[in-house]
C-alpha cells in the first residue's frame, strides 16, 4: 500500500482482505477482474461470514488477478449481512454475473455450496 499510496498522493491504510475473485479458478478470476473493472461487477458475496467478521463500510481490499498479482484496489461502500434466501433481484443484478437475474445468482451461489448460511 506504500507504493500506491506514493504513488497517488494520499495516505492509504493497509487493506482488510486480499482475495481472488473465483474461488482461485484463473479463467473464472480474470473474468469476474474484468467485470469489476469495467464497472458491471459492483457487488460481491462472501460465505460464511467470518466471526469476527473483519471488515467494514470504508475498509480497503486488494483484488488478485489469476497470477495472484494485485489487480485492483476496492473500497467497501455498503455492507449488508442477509439470509440466502433473502437477496433480491438488485442485489443479483450488481453482482454483475450471467444474465444478471436473481435465479442466475442463486443458481451460480447454490453451486458453490449448500449451506444457506448467511452471506455478506
Amino acid at each position: 500500500m506504500a507504493k500506491v499510496s506514493k504513488e497517488l498522493g494520499v495516505s492509504l491504510p493497509a487493506p482488510k482482505d486480499i482475495f481472488s475473485f473465483g474461488d482461485d479458478i484463473a479463467r473464472v478470476t480474470k473474468e469476474l477482474n474484468e467485470l469489476a473493472l469495467a464497472g458491471k461487477k459492483t457487488a460481491t458475496t462472501s460465505f460464511p461470514v467470518p466471526q469476527p467478521q473483519h471488515w467494514d463500510v470504508g475498509d480497503l481490499s486488494v483484488g488478485l488477478d489469476e497470477n495472484k498479482n494485485p489487480c485492483f484496489l476496492m473500497r467497501t461502500t455498503e455492507l449488508t449481512v442477509m439470509n440466502f434466501e433473502d437477496v433480491d433481484p438488485s442485489f443479483a443484478a450488481d453482482e454483475g454475473e450471467g444474465d444478471l437475474s436473481l435465479e442466475y445468482y442463486k443458481r451460480l451461489v447454490s453451486s458453490h455450496t449448500e449451506d444457506n448460511r448467511k452471506l455478506v
